[in-house]
């Protein structure tokens, strides 16, 4: 596709173009890595076609607690300024927690928010929440996991950033009696996020 734009002046042809650009979606796909000394987690997001949506797919793996997989799918709302991004939506679960031997699955609602001022700093809330009646797990009660990060843009389409992200599965006994919980991810962490 070749875009010539004859019969527009160079000052004109810069103004459609940044036009063009700014009416464009402001939310992308992004690809990110988290890291603590004994954990790693990698998350991709992509922008769901023809809707303010967006999918997520995420790995993470802590050492003696055990691994984890979770996909997302989140309606996502840029707000009045590209710079705040908001979304709300569902998240499913695979859990192996090793500690705890049990394997298990959840499903739950989900949010987050994402903000960045005009120093490329920001920060990123995001939690979800899963009750027992989609507690695809023997004897647990729920799980909740969330993660709080402070970013830095140090780049047009790159962040890095530090953190903190857990994940908690509560289960009780034979009697209905909350009796444990077993963490996992439960960790500060620095990592990294590109956009695409």
């Amino acid at each position: 596709m070749n875009l010539r734009f004859s019969g527009f002046s160079p000052l004109s042809k810069v103004i459609l173009l940044s036009g063009f650009l700014l009416s464009a979606p402001a939310f992308a796909g992004s690809a990110d890595v988290q890291l603590s000394n004994d954990a790693v987690r990698a998350s991709l997001e992509l922008p769901v076609s023809n809707m303010a949506a967006a999918s997520s797919y995420t790995l993470g793996y802590q050492k003696d607690k055990g691994t984890m997989a979770a996909i997302g799918f989140h309606a996502v709302d840029l707000g009045a300024v590209s710079v705040l991004q908001t979304g709300i939506g569902v998240k499913a679960y695979a859990v192996n927690l090793s500690q705890a031997s049990r394997v298990g699955a959840f499903a739950g609602i989900s949010g987050f928010v994402r903000g960045e001022t005009a120093l490329g700093v920001g920060g990123e809330l995001e939690l979800s929440y899963s009750p027992e009646i989609l507690s695809f797990m023997s004897d647990a009660k729920s799980m909740v996991e969330g993660q709080a990060r402070v970013t830095y843009r140090v780049m047009q389409q790159a962040k890095i950033f530090i953190g903190y992200s857990g994940g908690r599965v509560s289960f009780s006994d034979a009697a209905n009696v909350p009796s444990a919980q077993a963490s996992f991810e439960d960790r500060f962490n620095i990592g990294f996020r590109m956009n695409f």
